[in-house]
Parts: C-alpha cells; structure tokens; sequence
C-alpha cells in the first residue's frame, strides 16, 4: 500500500532520532572504493581512543552558550551512511541494508553565518531482500556495488549511477537546518538518459519535476538531515539542553508532530576542539491529514506508535557532526475504505530503521 510505504519512508526522513547502539546490522560486502578528498576533520568518528582517554570539561570550563555552523571556505568532510531497514507489512518482511560514502565541500560562507556546501555521492552499495515472514524463504533479492563496472552499466540500477560524480549543492542555515537544495538537473537528465529506449516518450517537465524531488527527498534532504543535530534557537542555560517541536506533513495523507529535548551530556577537549556527547528523548504521534479533492478513500488511523534512542557525538567547535545514530520503530494499524464500492481493507506495518552517520575524515 503506498499510503503506508510513505508513511514508514517519512520516518527515516525525519531526522529526529539518533540512537548510541553500535550492534548495528551491516551489508556483508560495504562498498570498497574511497574518494580523492583529503577531509577538513580534526576529529572522526574514529578517534574513539583519543575521545575515550580525553578528561571531561567542567561545565565552566566547557563554556557552552550556542552551537552554530563554524566552516571556512574550502573545508571538506568525508560522511559514511549506514541504513538498516526491516519492515513487516501484512505477508511480506523487507530488509534493506544501504551503506553510502558521499563527500561535502564548503562552497562559500554566506553574510548570514548559512553556509553553501557541494555534497557528492562517491560510492553506494545497497541489499535488498523480500521474505516470506513464517519460511524465512527470498522471494526476491537484490545487489548493488557501484564498484562493480558491469552494474554502473546497468539500466535497472540507474537510479543510484545516475548520482555517482553528480555535486548538488546544499544550503546549511548556522543552526543546522536544510534552506535548500540545488544542482539535482544533471542527475535526473543520467536517469532519463539511462533509460533510452525504455521510455515511450520524451518526458514532460512535470514528470522531471517529481522525479527531481524524489532524488532530493530520499537522497539528499534524508541523509542530510539525519547528519546534521538540530541546534538549539536560543542561548544555552546552566542545564545544556534545548527543545525542538516540529510538523511533518508527509504527502497529504499525514502529519507527524514531534517534540524531540536534547542535552549535552559530556564535553571534552580532542585535538584542540570542543566534542561533546549529546542526548535525546523524543515523543511522536501520528495524524491523518486533510484529504485532497476528489478523494474517494477514506482512510482512518486505528493505531500508530513511534519509539525510538537517541545519542550524538558533535565536533562543538565546527558544529559538523562526527557520529550520529537514529534507531525509530514504528507500528501502524489503518483501515482504508471505500464507500461508494462498499469495500475496505485493514493495512498494517511494523517498520525498524536504524541510520548512522559516521564522520571518515
């Protein structure tokens, strides 16, 4: 059902959650090729020896009042992102394992304190397997290395070739947050290109419209926004925590309201910057939205549960992240009728996605 395929996709995209637990599930053959860029970091979500051994900061010492973005022009950032997904939705389990290397380069600082960065994909892998829930049996599988010179020829796996070397260009507020995102034309014109003769007809705007936005959504505002700890609004007080409520609507089927607080747990001094463990609690609930015109199906929500652990490691110096974990469970129950038909049908998935985001250099 796409009503829900939407739903559970949308809580990846969210970026609310980061979880501390490093029992994550990874693809058996992560992608093996490395970019170029030398990475702007001076600390990397593998410096654990050095941020273990490094004494904690008083809260005096620490002086943290406000965190914002402190990036030169030039500086560059090498991420890893880890996906895992397992969803159960009525007779069939999907589990999705996606690892991507994708590297941001400080474009320009603007007057305001926003900053313009370039953000590349350089290599994906990604494991797709459809199950039978009672066997255990495949139903259906599929890999993708973009190491592999005979699947970056592919047409069935365009829509990740079509992104490999391609830079859009992403605009970070000092806060932390996405004010836009550009560039995307050269991808979608690789995907049309790729599918040649497999396309009846030239595509109008409109179709390179959505095609454009579905690129944005699920590979650049979805894994930027999980890398990136929403900043606090205000000055920090003696207790180091802030508070970020939001507003989702997810398509117009949905709306996902969250209140997610964050608190500095610990600072220490690494290699000359300010790195600091911060946590947090979220609560979420789920509503339905307003139907769009015309709508025959009446969809209604009988039951929907989002949980979820949070933890971060946040250079507080540049504001960059160097480890960032999300872990969201969701449960979701609705009855979708038709009343002109007399039909309905009980829709139900139960989803768990784990994203990590790990600073390489």
């Amino acid at each position: 059902m796409v009503i829900l395929r939407l739903l559970a996709a949308a809580m990846v995209s969210l970026g609310l959650l980061a979880c501390t637990n490093d029992q994550q599930q990874q693809p058996a053959d992560t992608p093996n090729e490395q970019p170029a860029t030398t990475g702007s970091a001076a600390v990397s979500a593998a410096d654990t020896s050095a941020f273990a051994s490094a004494p904690s900061m008083t809260l005096e010492e620490a002086n943290i009042t406000d965190i914002r973005l402190n990036l030169k022009q030039g500086n560059s950032f090498v991420y890893k992102a880890t996906q895992t997904s397992n969803s159960l939705q009525d007779s069939t389990r999907a589990v999705t394992n996606s690892v991507y290397i994708y590297t941001m380069r400080v474009k320009s600082v603007r007057s305001d304190g926003s900053v313009e960065m370039g953000m590349r994909y350089d290599s994906i892998g990604v494991d797709i397997k459809l199950l039978n829930p009672s066997t255990n049996q495949v139903l259906m599988s599929s890999v993708y290395r973009s190491g592999d010179s005979s699947l970056r020829k592919n047409p069935q796996h365009a829509q990740f070739n079509s992104l490999l070397g391609e830079e859009a260009t992403v605009i970070i507020s000092p806060k932390g947050e996405i004010q836009e995102i550009s560039g995307l034309s050269p991808m979608v014109n690789n995907l049309l290109k790729a599918a040649g003769p497999q396309t009846q007809r030239q595509p109008d705007e409109s179709t390179k419209e959505k095609i454009q936005q579905q690129i944005e959504a699920a590979m650049f505002a979805t894994v930027v926004g999980q890398q990136f700890v929403p900043y606090p609004q205000e000055k920090l007080d003696a207790k180091q925590s802030w508070v970020r409520e939001q507003s989702t609507p997810i398509g117009q089927a949905f709306h996902v309201d969250s209140k997610t607080t964050y608190t500095i747990k610990d600072v220490k001094n690494v290699n000359g910057h300010k790195v600091g463990t911060i946590d947090a609690k979220f609560s979420g609930a789920i509503r339905l939205g307003t139907p769009p015109p015309g709508a025959t199906t009446k969809l209604v929500l009988n039951r929907s549960k989002i949980t979820g652990s949070s933890g971060a490691v946040l250079d507080l110096t540049t504001g960059m992240t160097v480890r960032k974990n999300n872990l969201v469970k969701m449960d979701v129950v609705a009855t979708a009728s038709d009343p002109e038909f007399g039909r309905s049908k009980s829709l139900a998935q139960v989803q768990e996605t784990q994203f990590v985001i790990e600073l390489i250099r």
